[in-house]
């Protein structure tokens, strides 16, 4: 069972939305690969035109800790951080059940 997730919503700066999505999209393949990432997925709002929410879920804290302490956790951070209007906001979860969990 999945035992940690977390939203993060990020607001791209005015047209920088596509290219966002396109770097968040590459990141979920790489997280994807990372044992224990149970889901990484990317949402573009309907209502927000330049935000975008991403959803994490992990094993457990180690999961997501090892999946933060990762190069390319580190390189896209700072590539996504230039198409930010600001920092990302972040939601801490603890996931409790449901289908792909």
């Amino acid at each position: 069972m999945t035992k940690i997730g977390v939203f993060l919503r990020f607001v791209a700066r005015d047209g920088k939305k596509e290219a966002l999505l396109k770097h968040l999209l590459e990141t979920a393949e790489i997280a994807g690969k990372e044992p224990g990432t149970k889901l990484w997925t990317v949402h573009s709002s309907p209502i927000e035109p330049n935000t975008v929410w991403v959803y994490e879920a992990y094993a457990d804290e180690q999961s997501k800790k090892r999946h933060e302490s990762t190069p390319e956790y580190a390189s896209a951070r700072e590539d996504t951080g230039r198409l930010l209007a600001h920092p990302p906001q972040a939601f801490p979860l603890i996931p409790v059940g449901g289908k792909g969990l």
